[in-house]
Formats: structure tokens, C-alpha cells, sequence
């Protein structure tokens, strides 16, 4: 399953979204891990996808890092 973030919460500091994304995706694994589901977070470059949270490779790499999911 491809997921994207969504767009960047101009109301919200970009840590704070981050935070939020890592738990969003913690829970999102504890429910479909069982159930054989495999979540790849796909950055949007922001030319085509502007506005996306996600744009850069490093910035999914440190949130999967963080999610700590096999």
C-alpha cells in the first residue's frame, strides 16, 4: 500500500507534523502488519505535488526510521 502524508499544516511547526506522521503510521502498522500489509511512504517532488509534507527521500528515510516497523 503507497501512502502519502498529505499536505503541509501551515498551522503547525513542521516537528510538530512530524511527530503527529510517525504516530499516525505507528498505529497504521499495528493494524495491518497482522493482516500481511506493507505501507511504502513515497515522497511527491515538489514541482508537480507542491504543498506535499513528504518531498524528500531523507525526510521519509528519518519518519520509517522512526516508526521502527519491519
Amino acid at each position: 500500500m503507497t501512502v502519502v502524508p498529505g499536505y503541509v499544516d501551515m498551522q503547525l511547526q513542521k516537528g510538530y507534523q512530524t511527530t503527529h506522521l510517525i504516530e499516525a503510521l505507528r498505529r497504521a502498522c499495528d493494524l495491518l502488519e497482522p493482516e500481511g500489509l506493507v505501507m511504502v511512504l513515497e515522497p511527491l517532488n515538489p514541482r508537480d505535488h507542491a504543498g506535499q509534507f513528504l518531498s524528500k527521500i531523507p525526510q521519509a528515510y528519518e519518519i520509517c526510521r522512526a516508526v521502527d516497523s519491519p
